[in-house]
């Protein structure tokens, strides 16, 4: 009665319900708490479970599957080393739960983001593709050359990009320079095909986008690989606001999510509140709050490095 059934009984003393709960609580209550809470709101929130989040757990599975066989154990043993479990059950559980605490807090950033905000990015970040084609003049530098032999080597290359410019300004033909000179796609006359943000490195796409069409870069282009003498060979219209408005919202979340690593425990915790999750163990409630509040600290500390 009242917490005192004995889990332990022997001829020295017992050890009731009370106490073995009140050492596991010690030890482990709040990241238990933690997880059953949450997979009490999510299992509530989602009733079902999707086909995105069964091909996750699939795949998570798979990834633990292969290294099992890399490093010749089981996947038994690598659940249990690096996650604490014993079961390939509890395994998919644990990665069904973090799913969904991940889509709860994205469906939550995205409720926050306004159509301005996503008007101003369609404004400034989004741009039809183009296609373009390019010379790229390589450095030719070698292990163990000085920084007098490198400078010299980057100059070479430089020169070599501008004689080239000046080869196209006084008419010659792009491909053939391209297919002569360029240590890059040369057969194909320098072709990069289609392409839009994000898909090159930022200082070829910040060149080619402010090209015109049929227009090439009358200095060189810097970039990791060496200099790049681009030509803008097409270019499609920008894509209405409507057709890219989820995307731009998804990337918008996932911009907020990375700036404030903290955000994603402060979502959880709007989340638990909206369910009316309160905690009638005094310990345990203050362990919670402290648990919680060292998370976002040390995201907040981790976001300021």
């Amino acid at each position: 009665d009242n917490g005192e059934e004995a889990v332990v009984t022997s001829d020295a003393k017992n050890i009731s319900v009370t106490e073995f709960y009140e050492k596991i609580k010690e030890k482990y209550g709040v990241n238990v708490l933690v997880d059953m809470i949450d997979e009490m709101i999510l299992s509530d929130k989602y009733k079902d479970t999707s086909k995105e989040e069964k091909e996750y757990i699939k795949e998570k599975v798979k990834e633990v599957e292969d290294s099992a066989k890399q490093y010749n154990t089981t996947f038994e043993y690598l659940i249990a080393y690096y996650y604490g479990l014993e079961s390939k059950t509890e395994f998919e559980k644990f990665v069904s739960l973090s799913y969904r605490r991940n889509e709860a807090v994205k469906e939550l950033v995205g409720k926050d983001i306004t159509d301005k905000e996503i008007q101003k990015y369609y404004d400034e970040n989004i741009f039809g593709d183009i296609r373009t084609k390019h010379i790229l003049i390589s450095i030719d530098t070698l292990d163990g050359m000085t920084t007098e032999e490198k400078n010299n080597k980057e100059k070479e290359a430089l020169n070599k990009a501008k004689d080239i410019i000046k080869k196209l300004n006084n008419g010659e033909d792009f491909d053939k320079l391209a297919k002569e000179y360029s240590t890059d796609t040369k057969d194909k006359g320098g072709d990069t095909g289609w392409f839009n943000t994000g898909d090159m490195l930022e200082e070829f796409e910040k060149a080619a986008y402010n090209l015109k069409k049929g227009t090439y870069t009358t200095t060189p282009v810097k970039t990791k690989y060496g200099y790049h003498i681009i030509y803008k060979t097409d270019e499609k219209k920008k894509p209405e606001l409507k057709d890219v408005k989820t995307t731009i919202k998804e990337t918008l979340v996932t911009k907020k999510l990375s700036e404030d690593s903290a955000l994603f425990y402060k979502k959880l915790e709007e989340l638990r509140k909206e369910y009316g999750v309160e905690i009638h163990d005094d310990k345990l409630n203050g362990d919670f709050n402290t648990y919680m509040s060292k998370l976002k600290t040390s995201s907040n500390n981790s976001n300021n490095k």
